[in-house]
């Protein structure tokens, strides 16, 4: 089983949790790999496909709902997981999605689920209009990423895709296969 980690990532924040992500599979035991958002033309020779995105005035990034428009018919056919990063501030574990999102986002892509994640947002990373809009909305900048909790969804997937890959009839076959040698 082959899993790609891909996130559409503004600053560079998200992309770092999606690395992470990936980093949490590949010490699993599972072939993870990590390929930013640009660098994906299709999904061939993946079957699994774990797809975030920043979240920016409650909806996800444009190349994110391009890359589902895009892959459509190929996510109908993989297991799909989606993250969200973007709530900031001291209630950063808050809603950030405008309301019906996130099924909008699970029906496009048939995902198994979807987790919303604080978000990380920098001055330094700013453009200038970008910080005029953060000063005026009165955002609180800084970098609320819950690595605990990152991880922990990580590990969830990768039990259920440990899981799914032990009970898929190839495994099955060498299962056999393997006892027979043994006699």
């Amino acid at each position: 089983m082959r899993v790609l980690v891909t996130a559409a990532s503004r600053h560079g924040g998200t992309a770092e949790m999606a690395k992470t992500i990936t980093g949490d599979l590949q010490a699993a035991g599972i072939d993870a790999t990590y390929r930013d958002l640009h660098d994906v033309p299709s999904l061939d020779g993946f079957d699994t496909l774990i797809l975030g995105s920043a979240v920016y005035m409650g909806n996800w990034l444009h190349e994110a709902w391009r890359f589902i428009n895009q892959h459509g018919a190929a996510l109908s056919t993989r297991q799909v997981w989606l993250f969200s990063s973007g709530p900031l501030g001291a209630d950063a574990e808050g809603a950030a999605l405008k309301e019906g999102l996130e099924e909008e986002l699970v029906r496009a892509t048939n995902a198994r689920g979807h987790r919303t994640f604080a978000g990380r947002l920098e001055r330094e990373s700013l453009s200038l209009g970008e910080r005029l809009v953060v000063r005026m909305a009165h955002v609180q900048l800084g970098d609320y990423r819950d690595w605990a909790a990152i991880h922990a969804w990580s590990a969830g997937i990768a039990r259920q895709l440990t899981k799914s890959t032990a009970n898929s009839p190839s495994n099955d076959h060498e299962l056999i296969a393997s006892l027979i040698r043994a006699l």
